[in-house]
This record gives structure tokens, C-alpha cells and sequence, in this order.
């Protein structure tokens, strides 16, 4: 089971975070602490479509960043085998970290199908991080089956939402604590998630950020959450600026993957439309794509001008696809050094 500690950004849209760039992502939360991302991989009965072209460059960027990556499904409570089958074939596409439960009101008076569903998620995934995302009082919602989640997780990620109630901070995070410590409840590690978004004409403020933070480490938690990225970075930057601006202890993320050798030239391609990824140069086709709006390293370029990369290969056609060129200086570069030079080239081509 991974170990979860520090601080977290949920992700809901991916296309709407830095322009839908998974390397500027990762890039932008190493700067600010992150230790982790959660991102949606599935709501209902369906994987989440509208982030599957996102998600295997954000495992990727994250690992090299040392930042994990949750995967996370709002559940209805209707139909649980098939929201469990959705959820088991989305976390089997890439290597994430954890995975979180988001179930809410839905799920209210719904007890055998909250055991359901979480055991047969606990029995795909025997070692896997486990979480429930739901109400902060339980106090609040008694017909919610709490405990039928908790006994099959990890942790317990209550929503310290205070909206509309700006200054409370201290005090909500006090309540929701003591509640789930009660002995009625099954014992998980509390992992808060806090308010850091806009909605119904109300909006998070700097300071309850960093309030939030520092209080998480007053009652000794190993870290927590917040929602939302787009909302916190881009709408409401002051309040990215706050979280990143607000230590959690000494955590330091672990170290990725080294990278592969790069020759002399490196060289990458930027997805203008999606194309199929071959099993070799005019081959067949592997059931992958590569996607408009993504950028692969390029690790080889046929006589007949095909790009290999991750996967396989693609075709070069101009009409498809741009390759950006970038030569390294004497001195080999760091892993940040490469994203800056990248990012650079990309808003070259996107002023």
C-alpha cells in the first residue's frame, strides 16, 4: 500500500488545467508542494471520457516529479457491480497510487450496495490505497452508510467545505474530527479535503488556505486535499499562491524514475489531431492513439518518416503533426531543465 503524506490537488476536468498540458501540470505542482494529484477516472457506470486522453501523461509527468496520482469516482449507488467493473478497468489502464471513493448523497440509504461495491474494489485491488471522499458531519447525514465504506479503506478524505462560512476553519475541521473519532465509526485515518474553489456567488479566501493547512498539522494529520485545481490555479490564483506559499512539515516528494539517455538531438512531437500508434512504421494499429494536444518524445524517426514513441509508432505526416527540436547544451540537463526548454518551445508555437 502506498504511503500518503503532504499536500493534494483533486483534478476534475483535465483538459481545463494549463490548457490541458499534463507536463505543465506536474511542473506547476512540484513548484508548489504537491505531493499528490487526484484526478477523475470514472463517474457512474462509465469511465470518465472526457480526461482518458489525459491521463497516461499525468501518471508519467507526476512519477517523474515524484508526485503520486489517486484516481477518483463519483459513485450513484444504482447499479454497483457495474460502477465497480468501471472503476476496476480504469485503475488497471495505468500504475496510480490510490483510489478514492467519492460517494455523497446518492448513496443515502443504500448500505448493501456501499458494501458491494467497496468490496469488490478492495478485492481487485488487495494492496492498493483506499479512500472515501464524503460528507465532513456525519452527524448531518444518518442515513449515509459510512462505515460500510470505511471498513474496506485506507483512509477516511472528509469535504471540509466551508462555504459561506469564511473564518470557520478551525473550528470545522475540530467538529469533523471528533465526530469520525467517535466509537461508532470504523477507525481510518482522517486526510481532509479543503475548500479552494468558487461556486453560488461565494469563494474561498488566502488565509482559510493556509489556516486549513497549518491546522491539518496542529492535530497531527499526515496531510490533506484540496478542491479544485482549475478553480485554485486559474480562477482563483491568489489561493494556489497561498497553498504553495504554506509548508507541510518537512515532507519531500520521492525521488522519480531517472530518465531514459537522450542523444544528441531530442526531439518530440506536438498531436495536432489524434492518430493511431503502429506496431511498426505503416503497421497495425495497436489499439492506442496518440492524442491533439499532447507532446511524445520522439526516440526514433524511420526512412519513411514515422515517429516512434511511447507505445509505437506514428505516422509523421505535417498535417497531423509538428516536431519540435531541441538540442541540449554540453552540460547534461536536469529533469526541470528539459520541462522549462519543452514548455518554452510549445509557447513558441502557441503564442
Amino acid at each position: 500500500m502506498t504511503e500518503l503524506k503532504g499536500k493534494g490537488m483533486y483534478i476534475w476536468i483535465a483538459e481545463r488545467c494549463e490548457s490541458g498540458n499534463m507536463v505543465e501540470v506536474a511542473r506547476q505542482s512540484a513548484i508548489a508542494g504537491m505531493t499528490h494529484l487526484t484526478i477523475k477516472i470514472a463517474g457512474g457506470v462509465y469511465e470518465y471520457s472526457a480526461n482518458l486522453p489525459y491521463l497516461k501523461n499525468l501518471v508519467d509527468e507526476c512519477h517523474k516529479q515524484g508526485i503520486k496520482v489517486l484516481g477518483w469516482h463519483f459513485v450513484y449507488g444504482e447499479q454497483p457491480l457495474y460502477e465497480a467493473q468501471a472503476a476496476i478497468k480504469a485503475l488497471k489502464r495505468y500504475p496510480y497510487d490510490g483510489f478514492i471513493i467519492n460517494a455523497e448523497g446518492a448513496y443515502k440509504n443504500r448500505s448493501s450496495q456501499a458494501e458491494f461495491y467497496s468490496k469488490m474494489i478492495r478485492e481487485a485491488f488487495p494492496d492498493m490505497l483506499l479512500a472515501l471522499s464524503s460528507y465532513r458531519f456525519p452527524s448531518l447525514h444518518r442515513e449515509f452508510p459510512f462505515n460500510l465504506f470505511l471498513k474496506y479503506v485506507d483512509l477516511n478524505m472528509p469535504q471540509v467545505y466551508w462555504m459561506f462560512g469564511n473564518g470557520t476553519v478551525p473550528g470545522q475541521l475540530e467538529q469533523c474530527i471528533a465526530e469520525f473519532t467517535d466509537e461508532k465509526f470504523v477507525q481510518r485515518p482522517i486526510f481532509p479535503t479543503g475548500a479552494a474553489f468558487a461556486e453560488h456567488g461565494w469563494a474561498a479566501i488566502p488565509e482559510d488556505q493556509k489556516i486549513f493547512i497549518n491546522e491539518v498539522q496542529r492535530f497531527d494529520l499526515d496531510g490533506c486535499n484540496f478542491w479544485e485545481y482549475y478553480h485554485a490555479r486559474h480562477r482563483l490564483p491568489d489561493l494556489w499562491k497561498a497553498i504553495a506559499e504554506t509548508p507541510f512539515g518537512d515532507v519531500v516528494p520521492e525521488p522519480g524514475e531517472p530518465d531514459p539517455p537522450v542523444s544528441e538531438v531530442q526531439m518530440r512531437v506536438e498531436m495536432l489531431g489524434h492518430l493511431v500508434i503502429r506496431n511498426k512504421p505503416d503497421g497495425e494499429a495497436t489499439g492506442k492513439y496518440a492524442f491533439r494536444g499532447q507532446s511524445y518524445e520522439v526516440y526514433e524517426i524511420s526512412d519513411t518518416n514515422w515517429y516512434l514513441i511511447d507505445g509505437g509508432w506514428i505516422s509523421g505526416t505535417t498535417q497531423w503533426t509538428r516536431l519540435i527540436q531541441v538540442t541540449p547544451p554540453p552540460e547534461p540537463l536536469t529533469v526541470e531543465q528539459k520541462v522549462d526548454i519543452l514548455w518554452k518551445s510549445h509557447e513558441e508555437l502557441h503564442p
